[in-house]
């Protein structure tokens, strides 16, 4: 069965986001993505106030091109919160005294107990990004704190192997994909949610 795959480096450096390539980290002060950080040792300088799918990038102008097709919100972008959920999971250093959720004026940011992954509470969050100051190592980049709130419903009802959701068709840069994919750390592919869709990137390793 076809899942939805979504390649967070690709993401990371495409002109429509608010990230810089690596060529760009040797000349700080720079934005750099988190799986960037990991690979190269760097921590983050600046940020950008780009909304991926809502605003131009600080950088390029341009906006996200891909699309979602869930009826009943024609403004949302769900690939968005497929982005964040895969960064809680698989990017988040989950720190034991974990600063952007000291740093939130709303509360709008939790800790689970249990594993320390980040929790969202989208009711209260005003998409100030203070968070996104406060992460000393990048990884909540500013595009995935919206204050619109959006969801991906996965296409369960619109997509099957021979239909790709219409994000996975409208991306440029071919980040988003419909395609047969399974679990492989030596790839750097990891299930999200339990194997609801995939993402690829570089996972920190605790």
């Amino acid at each position: 069965m076809k899942k939805l795959f979504i390649d967070l480096e690709k993401c990371y450096k495409c002109g429509a986001s608010s990230a810089c390539s690596s060529d760009e980290l040797r000349n700080p002060p720079k934005l750099i993505n988190p799986s960037e950080a990991l690979q190269l040792g760097g921590q983050p300088t600046s940020h950008s106030p780009s909304d991926m799918g809502q605003m131009p990038s600080a950088k390029t102008g341009k906006k996200c091109a891909a699309r979602c097709s869930y009826y009943f919100h024609p403004e949302n972008d769900g690939y968005i919160r497929c982005i964040a959920l895969g960064v809680q999971e698989h990017v988040c250093r989950r720190c034991e005294e974990p600063p952007c959720v000291a740093s939130c004026p709303q509360n709008a940011l939790g800790q689970r107990e249990a594993d320390l992954r980040l929790e969202r509470y989208s009711m209260r969050c005003t998409s100030c990004k203070t968070c996104t100051a406060a992460c000393p190592f990048g990884v909540i980049i500013p595009e995935i704190v919206e204050y619109k709130t959006t969801m991906c419903d996965y296409c369960f009802d619109r997509s099957d192997d021979k239909t790709p959701p219409i994000c996975t068709q409208t991306c440029p840069e071919g980040a988003l994909e419909w395609k047969e994919v399974n679990e492989d750390p030596k790839q750097n592919i990891y299930a999200v949610r339990d194997g609801l869709f995939y993402v690829r990137t570089i996972k920190w390793k605790e």
